[in-house]
């Protein structure tokens, strides 16, 4: 074999092994485009689904099924005369406001106790986000901020 026909066969091969990449890139591409895909419609459920829930749990409070402090916070919500950012970051001082934030606090202490067991590493992590001590990393920022107009 020349050194002519050599250098045709290791371009050859060089060309079908950059058509061989820019396949294997496209495949790529196309799977991570489906991954976001999936992501972005699984995220949109869950939203879906959350906006469900606090709707129920709205409607349960506004009917005293979850006692008198939660049906007040709700109606004051409903007047717009408080939101539940305001309730969480504990701007809202009314009595219905601290004795709902107090109950929440003591469930989510509850729930930390629980995963310190069964995840210590992740108990932490809430903790410090909880207790200010450092930021959410995960997520979209939006998961994490007040509705525009509130606050």
């Amino acid at each position: 074999m020349s050194s002519n026909d050599a250098a045709q066969q290791a371009l050859a091969e060089l060309r079908a092994a950059v058509a061989a990449s820019d396949r294997a890139k496209v495949e790529l591409q196309q799977q991570v485009s489906a991954a976001r895909e999936e992501v972005a419609q699984a995220r949109d459920r869950f939203r879906t689904e959350q906006a469900e829930r606090r709707q129920a749990e709205a409607a349960a409070d506004r009917d005293g099924e979850n006692g008198r402090a939660r049906q007040e916070l709700q109606r004051r919500i409903d007047a717009r005369q408080t939101d539940w950012h305001q309730v969480m970051r504990g701007v809202d001082t009314h009595w219905s406001a601290v004795e709902v934030r107090q109950e929440l606090e003591r469930g989510m202490d509850a729930s930390l106790r629980q995963l310190r067991e069964s995840d210590p590493e992740l108990a932490e992590e809430i903790e410090a986000i909880r207790d200010g001590r450092a930021e959410p990393r995960l997520g979209d920022r939006r998961d994490h901020e007040p509705p525009e107009g509130s606050a």
